[in-house]
């Protein structure tokens, strides 16, 4: 487990190293190895990959298949590159709602809150979110990152981590939303970027797709605020209900 942090935003964002590790109960960790197996998962693709350490849990949890790692962040990239293995391979692109070209906002810090959104009122005041620079990145839909990969979204878990854009992502590639397997996604109780989506909103949306909530885990380490601002959702396809 990484050292504690005290700015509380970047305590915030180190969480998913430790995946959420819970001692008397569920925890992120636990479940997603149930969906990784009930699932018969073959391929995770890691959208916000950062320095891949999402990867690594796999791996070291005993997950062997497929692993594509999406990250946007030229130094967060170069990073990345140096965890792969025959089954795990990275592009360095961002997932957005559209093709093309996109503008990465570079906040400070180690580069996991790099976002395509600007900072919120709550992200630049409280948060204390500050951009200290720009980059060009080529960027592909969810739905032209699976189709042009010839992935199978019926055996796929898709996370994403695209700091406020996640909720738009999906929208925007609708159709491979209803077939993927799985999804892990970030879903924030107050938006810390500009437009990030109500969370009644993007549960709702996505169990009318067939994707039910298995946990939300607060993406925050112990001790914690009362209030978390985010929480990880993880979802599945499955009538395992009860």
């Amino acid at each position: 487990m990484l050292e504690p942090l005290r700015h509380p935003i970047r305590t915030l964002a180190r969480v998913r190293t430790a995946l959420h590790h819970s001692e008397n109960g569920y925890s992120l960790n636990q479940d997603l190895q149930r969906v990784l197996q009930d699932r018969a998962i073959s391929t995770v693709v890691d959208i916000g990959a950062h320095h891949g350490l999402f990867g690594q849990h796999l791996r070291a949890s005993g997950y062997t298949g497929k692993i594509l790692s999406i990250e946007p962040t030229s130094a967060a990239f170069e990073v990345l590159q140096g965890k792969l293995d025959a089954d795990w391979s990275a592009e360095r692109l961002a997932v957005s709602t559209e093709e093309g070209t996109v503008e990465l906002k570079i906040f400070d810090g180690d580069g996991q809150l790099n976002s395509l959104l600007p900072a919120s009122e709550l992200g630049s005041g409280t948060w204390e979110m500050h951009q200290v620079g720009k980059e060009e990145v080529r960027a592909l839909t969810l739905q032209g990152l699976v189709q042009q990969r010839g992935l199978d979204p019926e055996r796929t878990l898709v996370k994403i981590d695209a700091q406020g854009l996640d909720f738009a992502i999906l929208q925007a590639s609708a159709s491979t939303v209803d077939a993927i397997a799985a999804l892990l996604i970030e879903v924030p109780m107050f938006g810390l970027y500009e437009g990030a989506a109500a969370p009644g909103v993007m549960i709702d949306w996505l169990r009318a797709r067939g994707l039910n909530a298995v946990g939300f885990y607060p993406v925050h380490d112990h001790p914690r605020p009362l209030i978390p601002v985010e929480f990880d959702g993880l979802f599945a396809r499955s009538e395992d209900l009860g």
